[in-house]
């Protein structure tokens, strides 16, 4: 049962974001000439049993039309849900040592540790989880308004975005790749590099008419903990009088936080920005 509660819950989870993202994307139609908002209070403040009724009934007009034509949209969203669930099960009976509960349950629980294990990277994932949805957001509303440019950046940052935060939830450059895949370390990072060149080389101009400082500071804090990671300061001399591991894990992982905060607050104030000129324009 707690597999099936934790199923219900991936779902609800997935629901809610779809349902915003299609309120945002301004997809709320009219069914039948009925609106979807619904005036729950009269004027007066005591609301009589027949005028509820025929609120209750409205509602459930409207509820039964929406699942008319939301039930393919419904169908689609719950399929690979549903799918998902089966495959973790089939992997589960094949390893035999591997319970459901250990792909699905939080990874403090499964690991026995304390809530406040893995805190600092469980908020940086927040933060580019919060990027990734203010780069689709902003993307959404200027779909049809703004210029390609602006459009293609977002896209763009999304994507790159979506990438970071894969890597950064799964660690795919320090685990998945060289254990899993064969594929070492460096190699990935020097393909993120490439990436992130990329992305900087076809919106360029898009980048330089927005405040690319606080980009810039970004990349540079990103390639400040990949330094400190990649490079063997036990090698240097004055290492050991002025650094020492905990200290280098505090640099690594204190650098990348300020990036990923500072990737944040950059597309937060570019989509911010976008949008407020869109209404002057409008």
């Amino acid at each position: 049962m707690k597999v099936v509660s934790i199923g219900f819950k991936f779902a609800g989870i997935a629901t809610w974001l779809l349902y915003f993202v299609r309120y945002s994307a301004g997809e709320v139609r009219v069914i039948r000439g009925t609106p979807y908002q619904v005036n729950y209070y009269g004027e007066k403040r005591s609301v009589k049993i027949k005028m509820l009724m025929e609120k209750v009934k409205q509602v459930l007009h409207i509820s039964l039309d929406q699942l008319r034509t939301l039930w393919k949209f419904l169908l689609f969203l719950y399929l690979p849900i549903v799918l998902f669930f089966v495959l973790l099960g089939s992997m589960s009976r094949a390893s035999g040592d591997l319970t459901l509960s250990y792909f699905t349950r939080d990874i403090s629980a499964v690991g026995g540790l304390p809530f406040y294990a893995g805190v600092v990277s469980q908020i940086g994932g927040l933060f580019w989880s919060a990027a990734l949805a203010i780069c689709l957001f902003t993307y959404i509303i200027l779909r049809r308004q703004d210029s390609k440019a602006s459009r293609r950046f977002l896209l763009h940052a999304a994507l790159l975005t979506a990438v970071l935060l894969l890597d950064d939830f799964f660690l795919f450059h320090e685990d998945i790749g060289p254990d899993y895949l064969h594929i070492g370390e460096k190699a990935i990072v020097l393909f993120y590099l490439l990436l992130c060149i990329g992305f900087l080389l076809f919106n360029i101009n898009e980048i330089l008419s927005s405040e690319f400082v606080i980009l810039g500071v970004a990349l540079a804090l990103f390639g400040l903990s990949i330094f400190i990671d990649a490079v063997d300061l036990d090698e240097i001399d004055l290492y050991e009088r002025f650094i020492n591991d905990q200290l280098e894990i505090f640099l690594e992982d204190g650098f990348k936080f300020l990036g990923v905060a500072t990737w944040l607050a950059y597309f937060a104030r570019y989509g911010y920005q976008k949008i407020v000129s869109l209404d002057r324009k409008t």
